[in-house]
Formats: structure tokens, sequence, C-alpha cells
């Protein structure tokens, strides 16, 4: 009696097992997230403390203290895209942390360009930088009035130069 059952391939030790054998693709290690996640969370970070914080800062200080969360934001970017170009993990942190970089820089320009305008057109009213004014009113050598007029008249002079 035949112990194969007719099969049309033949006994066991006639059939060919020619199987190709593929590998997957990932081979266990896992891809790195870290750069991903820290252009993200220097987006969150200079998004909050650029619009805020910094513009506090540079208002009782120096009108350039705003570079500094424009420069870590393009810190933020380049971590972004090095973990989407080197195809590391967390590519949805990577994407988020460069959009959240980007307006936070343009933010952090943006708020620049008008504390330099603002400076120059109260400079040109009052002969005060706003960090002047600002520590004038701090220290008591002027009224909040003298100083609401001051800024009235500087925004005038900023309207008229439109």
């Amino acid at each position: 009696m035949d112990s194969n059952f007719n099969n049309p391939y033949g006994t066991p030790e006639q059939q060919n097992y020619n199987y190709v054998q593929y590998e997957p693709e990932n081979t266990g290690e896992k891809k790195s997230k870290g750069l991903a996640v820290a252009s993200m969370v220097i987006g969150i970070v200079m998004f909050v403390l650029g619009c805020c914080v910094f513009s506090i800062i540079a208002v009782m200080t120096s009108t350039y203290t705003m570079l500094v969360p424009a420069v870590i934001s393009l810190l933020g970017v380049i971590l972004g895209i090095m973990s989407l170009v080197n195809k590391l993990g967390g590519k949805g942190m990577a994407i988020a942390g460069i959009v959240l970089n980007v307006l936070s820089f343009f933010a952090c320009l943006y708020m620049l360009v008008s504390f330099i305008t603002l400076n120059k057109s109260i400079e040109e009213v009052s002969g005060y930088t706003i960090q002047e004014l600002f520590q004038a009113v701090s220290s008591g050598e002027m009224t909040q009035e003298e100083y609401n007029d001051i800024l009235m008249e500087a925004e005038e002079a900023l309207m008229e130069m439109e």
C-alpha cells in the first residue's frame, strides 16, 4: 500500500524544498527617537518661552534678547530634520518639532523687528529707549501717566510712518 495517497509531488524524499527565505526588514533594533523628542520639546518650550518670557526680558533688558529663542528654535529645526533624514524613530514628533520651531522662530523674529521699530519710535518722541522708560517708571522717576503719554505719542508717530 502506498503511503503518499497519490501525492502529485511525489514522496517527501522526492519533493524539492527550494523555498526562498525572506528576512523581515526590522531586525529587532529599535530606532532612536531622541532627536525627534528633543526637537519637539525645544519647539514647545521655545514657543512658550520665546513668545512670553523672552519678550518680557527683552523689554526690561535688551531688544536683542529675542535672538536667543530664535537661535534655539533653529537648533530644534535642525534636530528634527536630522531625525527625518536619518530615518530615525518618531517621525510624527520630528514633524511636530519642526513645525513648532519654525513658528517659534518667526514669532521671535517678528517680535524682534517690532521691538526695534517701537524702540526707534519711542526714542524719536521722548529721547528714551523702552528699557530706560521701563527703568524710570519702576524706580519712580516717572509717573505712569507720563509713561502712557510717551507711549501714545510714539504710537501716533508710528501711525504717521505708515
